[in-house]
């Protein structure tokens, strides 16, 4: 960091690059962080993601290679891990409007889901997998309160090992 950065800015500076890491430049702060945070279209293939937050995504990156039916290139997916290094992949997990029974317990419903959500979208968290950010397009929302609490706890029962007797 420059000695001649009034402390205001050198403080923000290093409390982004404890955020976003070393992305973020000295004298681009102000554009760094659009481009790590924003949810403009041209900024989601190199921005941060965080937990919780819904995107369109390309139904191939999802591994879905049923043929394309208009306008259903992309599916709804939701961020399971986040990935602080844009030039990471995100990790995902698609979203379907009905659940196979056999994976009921480990799928994720919002109760209120994000505007733009339909109701009945279901993020099926067995099948998250990471997703290159070019194939994710555009924001629908992001989650909140008890819906982010839910998440976090199903997401820590597929990541810990299994334990006996379960």
């Amino acid at each position: 960091m420059s000695r001649f950065l009034p402390t205001r800015v050198a403080e923000r500076l290093r409390r982004l690059r404890e955020r976003f890491g070393e992305g973020v430049r000295e004298r681009e702060v102000d554009h760094d962080y659009d481009h790590l945070t924003s949810t403009r279209r041209r900024h989601a293939a190199v921005r941060t993601s965080f937990l919780g937050e819904i995107w369109w995504a390309r139904r191939e990156a999802l591994n879905d290679w049923r043929p394309s039916r208009e306008r259903s290139s992309h599916l709804p997916a939701l961020v399971t891990l986040r990935a602080e290094d844009p030039r990471q992949p995100v990790e995902m997990a698609p979203g379907k409007s009905s659940v196979p029974q056999e994976i009921d317990e480990l799928c994720f419903r919002p109760a209120e889901p994000p505007e733009g959500l339909w109701e009945g979208t279901v993020f099926l968290l067995p099948y998250r997998r990471p997703v290159f950010r070019q194939s994710i397009t555009g924001p629908l929302g992001a989650l909140g309160g008890t819906n982010m609490e839910e998440l976090a706890k199903l997401l820590s029962m597929l990541w810990r090992p299994e334990e006996e007797g379960l």
